[in-house]
């Protein structure tokens, strides 16, 4: 029997993800590969982070900036973890 469709599906940031599909044959059977992510170092955190603030207008129309307490706070509610940028904001 084929799939219905040739969509594919990827899940990004899941710790553990591989142990857990493997429970459930016929979905784990269908994965392709699995890639797991380096945490971010410090300064690629800050790259990132000063990179996502630039596509918020500033109404003075300056660079955005970023208190050092509020990076420092989101560097913390990462650990380094990517996915999780912006899901506690």
């Amino acid at each position: 029997m084929y799939d219905r469709s040739p969509m594919g599906v990827i899940l990004v940031g899941m710790p553990g993800l591989e142990k857990r599909l493997a429970r459930y044959p016929q979905l784990y059977s269908r994965v392709g590969f699995v890639h797991q992510y380096r945490t971010l170092d410090r300064a690629e955190q800050q790259e990132i982070i000063a990179q996502q603030m630039q596509q918020f207008p500033s109404p003075s129309g300056a660079e955005r900036t970023i208190e050092k307490e509020a990076l420092a706070q989101i560097l913390r509610m990462t650990g380094g973890n990517g996915s999780r940028r912006w899901s506690g904001c």
